[in-house]
């Protein structure tokens, strides 16, 4: 097996060796020879490394040679900076859920770790609610998914302006949401949990009514729905769980 650290430390030490061999001779660096320099190379730094060699040691550059030169260069940064934008994104997708844009379920165990541990360092409690958008499967049945999926969006935009900066929303399922409430008692997460419930109610009214006018045609009048609601359940940690799974 390569060990990927010492093939980039062998390819940085041949790059040294062929810039030195420039400096020995007096004429200077024809494009063939630099194109198959760097037509060697795989990743995006080892074409600026060898560029940053060049302008170092002040090799001299033929006429071809100072033009393929500007272009390598420009396409190596480019590369770079779509490699960097993908990284970004990719990372994005991890961290966030990507409908609702509340931190992934695989984030919402990341958290819990990090307040478990503040916990045992500083004694610092914390609580969580469990929330669940009630009879969610009537908003796709009745209006669409294209509904659903905004009914999703507001509820979680909705709990976000209603809860503090260092709390925490997670999409955990897919009308299941958990938002963590750090140093916070069980009589306080039972307040938060009531603004959340009135929130989510009264700023839905506005919403569905728009939603209930553009739906023309409705199956069955009887799932008509005027509001959204949702339950959420109160749970403080070693109150009510020592661990996550009782919680």
């Amino acid at each position: 097996v390569i060990d990927p650290f010492n093939k980039f430390l062998d390819r940085k030490r041949s790059l040294q060796k062929s810039v030195a061999a420039y400096c020995e001779r007096r004429t200077p660096l024809s494009w063939k020879e630099m194109a198959r320099d760097v037509w060697s190379m795989t990743q995006p730094h080892e074409v600026q490394q060898y560029h940053a060699l060049l302008l170092k040691y002040k090799i001299p550059l033929d006429a071809r040679a100072e033009k393929f030169f500007g272009r390598s260069l420009q396409s190596s940064i480019d590369v770079a900076r779509k490699k960097r934008f993908s990284l970004q994104k990719f990372r994005r997708i991890a961290i966030f859920d990507q409908l609702t844009q509340a931190y992934s379920r695989y984030q919402y165990y990341l958290k819990c770790k990090e307040v478990l541990a503040n916990y045992e360092r500083r004694g610092k409690t914390f609580s969580l609610l469990s929330l669940d958008i009630d009879f969610f499967k009537s908003f796709n049945d009745t209006y669409g998914h294209a509904v659903g999926d905004t009914v999703l969006r507001f509820v979680a935009e909705t709990i976000r302006r209603t809860i503090r900066k260092n709390d925490f929303l997670f999409r955990v399922g897919g009308e299941e949401f958990m938002v963590l409430l750090t140093e916070t008692n069980h009589e306080q997460a039972i307040i938060v949990a009531g603004k959340v419930l009135r929130s989510v109610e009264q700023s839905s009214l506005k919403m569905m009514a728009e939603e209930n006018a553009k739906a023309i045609i409705v199956k069955d009048e009887s799932k008509r729905r005027d509001r959204i609601t949702i339950s959420i359940g109160v749970a403080e940690f070693v109150r009510d769980g020592k661990d996550l799974l009782t919680l």
